[in-house]
Protein backbone atom coordinates (compact mmCIF):
# COMPACT_ATOMS: atom_id res chain seq x y z
CA UNK A 1 0.00 0.00 0.00
CA UNK A 2 1.37 3.25 -1.06
CA UNK A 3 -1.13 5.90 0.08
CA UNK A 4 -4.65 6.20 1.84
CA UNK A 5 -6.98 8.94 2.09
CA UNK A 6 -10.39 9.66 2.38
CA UNK A 7 -12.00 11.84 0.00
CA UNK A 8 -14.93 14.21 1.18
CA UNK A 9 -17.14 16.31 -1.10
CA UNK A 10 -20.15 18.63 -0.50
CA UNK A 11 -23.19 17.66 -2.58
CA UNK A 12 -25.80 19.75 -3.92
CA UNK A 13 -28.61 20.66 -1.16
CA UNK A 14 -25.87 21.18 1.97
CA UNK A 15 -24.99 17.33 2.37
CA UNK A 16 -21.35 15.53 2.33
CA UNK A 17 -20.03 12.33 0.83
CA UNK A 18 -16.80 10.79 1.75
CA UNK A 19 -15.06 7.77 0.02
CA UNK A 20 -11.25 6.15 0.96
CA UNK A 21 -8.90 6.11 -2.19
CA UNK A 22 -6.71 3.71 -1.84
CA UNK A 23 -3.27 3.54 -3.85
CA UNK A 24 -1.71 -0.17 -4.22
CA UNK A 25 1.09 -1.41 -6.37
CA UNK A 26 2.26 -4.64 -7.38
CA UNK A 27 2.86 -7.15 -9.85
CA UNK A 28 -0.43 -9.07 -10.75
CA UNK A 29 -0.40 -12.07 -12.99
CA UNK A 30 -3.71 -12.69 -15.35
CA UNK A 31 -4.71 -15.82 -16.25
CA UNK A 32 -8.11 -15.52 -18.18
CA UNK A 33 -7.33 -12.15 -19.78
CA UNK A 34 -10.87 -11.96 -21.61
CA UNK A 35 -12.60 -12.14 -17.40
CA UNK A 36 -10.26 -9.58 -16.50
CA UNK A 37 -10.87 -6.98 -19.18
CA UNK A 38 -14.41 -7.56 -18.72
CA UNK A 39 -14.25 -7.07 -14.70
CA UNK A 40 -11.95 -3.76 -15.55
CA UNK A 41 -14.27 -2.35 -17.69
CA UNK A 42 -17.12 -2.85 -15.57
CA UNK A 43 -15.38 -1.75 -12.13
CA UNK A 44 -14.99 -3.30 -8.72
CA UNK A 45 -16.72 -2.81 -5.42
CA UNK A 46 -20.10 -1.81 -4.06
CA UNK A 47 -19.31 1.96 -5.13
CA UNK A 48 -19.04 1.54 -9.09
CA UNK A 49 -22.09 3.77 -9.95
CA UNK A 50 -20.30 6.68 -7.72
CA UNK A 51 -17.24 6.71 -9.75
CA UNK A 52 -15.32 4.64 -7.10
CA UNK A 53 -14.01 0.77 -8.02
CA UNK A 54 -11.51 2.18 -11.18
CA UNK A 55 -8.51 0.50 -11.32
CA UNK A 56 -5.40 1.83 -13.35
CA UNK A 57 -3.12 -1.25 -15.05
CA UNK A 58 0.00 -0.66 -16.53
CA UNK A 59 2.35 -3.13 -18.15
CA UNK A 60 5.28 -4.14 -16.07
CA UNK A 61 8.46 -3.40 -17.71
CA UNK A 62 10.96 -6.18 -17.65
CA UNK A 63 12.79 -4.76 -14.11
CA UNK A 64 9.48 -4.18 -12.54
CA UNK A 65 8.27 -7.67 -12.89
CA UNK A 66 10.85 -9.06 -10.53
CA UNK A 67 10.30 -6.99 -7.77
CA UNK A 68 9.30 -8.56 -4.15
CA UNK A 69 5.72 -10.06 -4.84
CA UNK A 70 5.55 -10.84 -0.31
Amino acid sequence: MEDYRIARLKRPGGGRASFGVLDLRGVLTVRDPKLFASALAAGFGRSKAFGCGLMLVRRAFPAQAGMNRS
